[in-house]
C-alpha cells in the first residue's frame, strides 16, 4: 500500500498563496530599496554638480580680464562660498541652484568682468550666500 496521503487542492492553495504573498513583499521590498537608492544618489549628484559649479565660479573669477575695485572680495567670496559648500553649511535644491547658476553664468560666461558687471555678481554671490545658508 501507498504510504502518502494523496494532498488536498487546499493545500495548494494554501502553499500557492504563500508563494505569491512571499513574491509581492519581496518585490515592494526591492522597489524600497531601488527609492530609497535613487533618492541618495540623486543628493550626492546635485551636491557634486554644485560643488563643480562653485569651483568654475573661482577658477574663471581669479582669471577675469577686469579693472573691477572690488576683485579681490568678489574672488574672496567665490573662496568661501566653494569652502562652505564643501563643509555642508550650504544647501540647495536642484531648483534653487538652476535659478542662482544661470545668474552668475551669464555674468562670467565671457571671462570679462566689466566695471557694470562687478556689483550685479557680488550681488548674485551673495544671494547664493543668503539662499543656501543652513543656519
Amino acid at each position: 500500500m501507498d504510504s502518502s496521503a494523496p494532498q488536498s487542492p487546499s493545500s495548494d492553495t494554501s502553499s500557492t498563496s504563500t508563494i505569491l504573498v512571499g513574491c509581492a513583499v519581496g518585490c515592494f521590498g526591492l522597489i524600497g530599496i531601488a527609492v530609497l537608492s535613487v533618492a541618495l544618489g540623486w543628493g550626492s549628484f546635485v551636491r557634486w554638480g554644485i560643488s563643480t559649479d562653485l569651483d568654475n565660479y573661482l577658477t574663471t573669477i581669479e582669471v577675469a580680464t577686469t579693472n573691477c575695485q572690488n576683485h579681490q572680495e568678489l574672488i574672496d567670496l567665490a573662496f568661501d562660498l566653494r569652502d562652505r559648500h564643501d563643509r555642508e553649511e550650504l544647501s540647495f535644491t536642484m531648483t534653487q541652484w538652476v535659478t542662482l547658476d544661470s545668474a552668475v553664468v551669464e555674468i562670467i560666461s565671457d571671462d570679462v568682468i566689466s566695471d557694470d558687471e562687478c556689483n550685479p555678481l557680488m550681488r548674485r554671490l551673495q544671494d547664493i550666500e543668503r539662499t543656501g545658508r543652513t543656519d
